[in-house]
């Protein structure tokens, strides 16, 4: 089976109920809503020095078959 991984530039580009699927329920961190109220609220983005990056591997189908949160770090400042 061939496999594709998408980056994208924000999880508000992924469809919530794909993303909540793959995810399961058990860790409300990795939640669709979660991660779009970061995005939102812009505790991560750009200025924060966190810009979202998250991962969709795609099966043959388009279908998505297992997502990822993921950040491109840009600066040493504010760990959290």
């Amino acid at each position: 089976m061939t496999y594709t991984a998408r980056i994208h530039k924000a999880v508000s580009e992924i469809a919530a109920e794909d993303w909540d699927r793959l995810a399961g329920g058990g860790n409300p961190f990795v939640s669709h809503t979660f991660l779009k109220l970061l995005e939102d609220s812009r505790s991560v983005g750009a200025r924060s020095g966190w810009s979202p990056l998250p991962i969709v591997i795609e099966g043959e189908d388009g279908r998505p078959a297992a997502a990822l949160p993921a950040y491109l770090k840009s600066h040493s400042q504010g760990e959290y």
